[in-house]
């Protein structure tokens, strides 16, 4: 079902799907960005890792998943970078934009950050 037929917001249709994905999307791995190396910040080329020929196991719903609990693993890595350098880790997270009115990475977020 399109969002368009359903009237519902596409972004929160592939949420609903991904929530039935188990916690570490099946071991799918997103390489898409990495913490900050401030002197020198490097990316390795776009892929997923570690994807199945399982249709189940690696669909459309866990490649989102992975995406959204990456970015959340990310986020934590480059606070932790803050901490080394400043002795801080923040004690609440501002999340906004337009990720951000999605329930599921605003949850994968604070779980991750152990703001949950």
């Amino acid at each position: 079902m399109t969002a368009t037929a359903s009237g519902r917001d596409a972004y929160e249709i592939w949420e609903d799907k991904a929530r039935a994905v188990r916690v570490g999307a099946n071991g799918i791995l997103p390489i898409f960005s990495d913490t900050m190396f401030y002197s020198a910040w490097r990316h390795a080329a776009s892929s997923f890792i570690n994807l199945s020929l399982d249709p189940e196991k690696s669909g459309k719903a866990a490649l989102f998943k992975s995406l959204k609990e990456n970015a959340a693993l990310i986020t934590y890595g480059n606070l932790k970078l803050v901490e080394e350098a400043t002795g801080f880790f923040p004690e609440e997270v501002i999340f906004v934009g337009g990720a951000s009115q999605g329930k599921l990475w605003s949850q994968t977020l604070a779980d991750v950050l152990g703001y949950g």
